[in-house]
């Protein structure tokens, strides 16, 4: 894996090729890459090495101090998305579809359970066995969903508390 660093305080490639020995010295280290214009370097590991171990290499050296930059695993992000894209229909659907299966399933039962079809009491079923599932799923994470809901509700922009108080109401109207 790689990961990509912020390192300050080079001036010259002295500086660039003493920071890569120190570096490339650690173990686990297996390819060290500088960009001393950029002042960045991406770091590829064996196993991850946290930013303090790799602090640690350049404490004899104050003048070059590295910082995390947006951590980057370069080496794994494509084979995510190649696993991603060799998924059918289904396989990324499935949770969705076996959710509304079992909801429309209890919903038809119950509306044809009262000697008759109630379209009505099925609606009323339905709509509550899909309000309590996915305010179950916003519970799960309430913050995570109420940053991610903040993202896009015109509401929620403006006060993120409505990101929380909307899954409780959600849980109500189930």
């Amino acid at each position: 894996m790689t990961h990509t660093y912020n390192i300050s305080g080079m001036t010259c490639t002295g500086c660039q090729a003493k920071v890569h020995g120190l570096l490339s010295k650690i173990p686990g280290v297996t390819n060290v890459d500088i960009n001393l214009e950029q002042g960045k370097a991406d770091i590829s590991m064996a196993a991850h090495i946290d930013t303090p171990t790799l602090q640690a290499a350049l404490k004899d050296y104050p003048k070059y101090q590295l910082t995390e930059d947006a951590h980057q695993h370069h080496a794994m992000a494509p084979a995510f998305n190649e696993a991603e894209d060799k998924r059918t229909w289904f396989e990324t659907y499935k949770p969705i579809v076996l959710i509304f299966t079992y909801i429309t399933i209890i919903s038809v039962i119950l509306a044809a359970g009262a000697g008759g079809f109630n379209w009505m009491k099925g609606m009323t079923v339905f709509m509550s066995g899909f309000f309590l599932t996915f305010s179950f799923f916003k519970m799960l994470d309430l913050q995570g969903f109420a940053d991610s809901y903040s993202s896009y509700d015109i509401v929620a922009k403006k006060f993120r508390g409505w990101g929380y108080i909307y899954a409780f109401i959600e849980l109500g109207l189930g």
